[in-house]
């Protein structure tokens, strides 16, 4: 079972190469995988990668969405602005 850890605030980490090697250590030749995530501050997105700089517009329209600010009604520091983005995606 993969891990993956970050210290970035915003931004999309590839964990393809994670799930593709665990499938290969596990010797699965069919059947259906899960990806999970229990992180209120994370989430999972299926991005096609045809165009390299997609993640890029992905990360720009999540700025904008939710901007870096410190008023949130809920007062978790320092995750106020991590719980909101991760829920759009």
């Amino acid at each position: 079972m993969a891990s993956a850890y970050t210290d970035i605030q915003h931004g999309l980490l590839d964990i393809t190469g994670l799930v593709e090697k665990d499938v290969e250590q596990a010797n699965v030749n069919s059947g259906i995988g899960c990806v999970y995530c229990p992180h209120t501050t994370a989430a999972i997105t299926v991005y096609s990668g045809v165009d390299p700089l997609g993640p890029l517009d992905i990360n720009d329209t999540l700025k904008i969405l939710v901007p870096t600010r410190t008023d949130f009604h809920h007062q978790c520091a320092p995750h106020r602005m991590l719980q909101v983005t991760s829920n759009p995606v």
